[in-house]
């Protein structure tokens, strides 16, 4: 809600001259229908617009991928764990500053805890290995029954979250899953952020991938107002290197963050220790210059009237 606020704010901002937007929210694409000069859609509401482009960014499971350019089980892998986000009481055993995320493993699953920046509040974050249910997808008492059975008897604030769990306003869980494409467009509909690429939680790169492809999309089509095809190839053609770099190994890293013995615990317990200790601030930026995903990455520029 933060970052929507930011772009927003943004938004109008913006000169006058340079355009209305018309908000649209609670509605949803239907079906649509393209030619060569245009495509049709449908909303839920039953309204009926024409547009030039239609850019689909409604994540991992998206509807709109689904319509154009086929079942999700053509584009979504599955790494083997599923992962909850919900807003939780802070704990009273937390003594944690903002910035900063309480971690505790267990066998073959991991609780995070992160403050928020008002201190009453925290985000539990839980990821669990476990084989892949479909019996889970949209069913939120099957997914809290899941990741009570995973955690209970288990120490830290665990009960403490499980009793609060069923209660939180914003409970949201899913597969750990990656989406590649051979091709992010088709026509004059483009995919963007989690609905083209995917890298699954585990990379930390979803919302940053999710703006710097809207930037480089919003860049070319601006370049090329006239020629929507050169626009989606060059955005394509220049996102796809730091896609695939970032894409490259989640299944080892879900495997390392979800050990299933007590040595692998054990190691995980020393590593999160050594890593986020404060004497070893310097290292872990070096680490993060060094093999951080996306690090050196040209973002390319565009001339200020095109892209502010």
């Amino acid at each position: 809600m933060d970052l929507d606020q930011v772009l927003l704010d943004e938004i109008a901002a913006l000169p006058a001259e340079s355009g209305a937007l018309d908000y649209r929210y609670g509605e949803s694409v239907a079906e649509l229908e393209q030619d060569s000069e245009v495509v049709k859609v449908r909303f839920a509401s039953g309204a009926v617009a024409d547009f030039d482009l239609v850019i689909g960014a409604d994540g991992l499971n998206s509807a709109m991928r689904e319509q154009v350019f086929g079942p999700r089980a053509q584009y979504a892998e599955y790494l083997g764990a599923y992962i909850g986000f919900f807003t939780i009481p802070t704990p009273a055993a937390m003594m944690l500053e903002t910035g900063w995320v309480g971690v505790y493993p267990m066998p073959g699953s991991v609780l995070a805890v992160r403050p928020d920046p008002e201190p009453a509040t925290s985000m539990a974050i839980i990821s669990t290995r476990v084989p892949v249910d479909d019996r889970l997808r949209g069913n939120v008492a099957a997914q809290q029954q899941l990741i009570r059975d995973r955690l209970s008897g288990h120490g830290w604030v665990v009960p403490e979250i499980l009793d609060t769990m069923a209660d939180s306003p914003d409970f949201y869980f899913d597969e750990v899953a990656r989406i590649r494409m051979p091709k992010w467009s088709q026509g004059r509909v483009v995919l963007l952020g989690d609905a083209a690429y995917c890298g699954s939680p585990m990379t930390g790169m979803g919302t940053a991938l999710a703006l710097i492809g809207a930037y480089l999309l919003a860049g070319e089509i601006a370049t090329t107002p006239d020629d929507f095809e050169r626009a989606l190839t060059r955005y394509e053609e220049l996102l796809r290197p730091l896609v695939t770099a970032v894409q490259k190994g989640t299944e080892a890293q879900v495997r390392l963050r979800h050990p299933v013995t007590r040595r692998g615990i054990a190691f995980m317990h020393g590593l999160v220790t050594v890593v986020t200790s404060r004497p070893l601030q310097p290292v872990r930026a070096l680490l993060t210059h060094l093999f951080g995903k996306g690090a050196e990455y040209p973002i390319p520029t565009f001339p200020g009237d095109v892209v502010g």
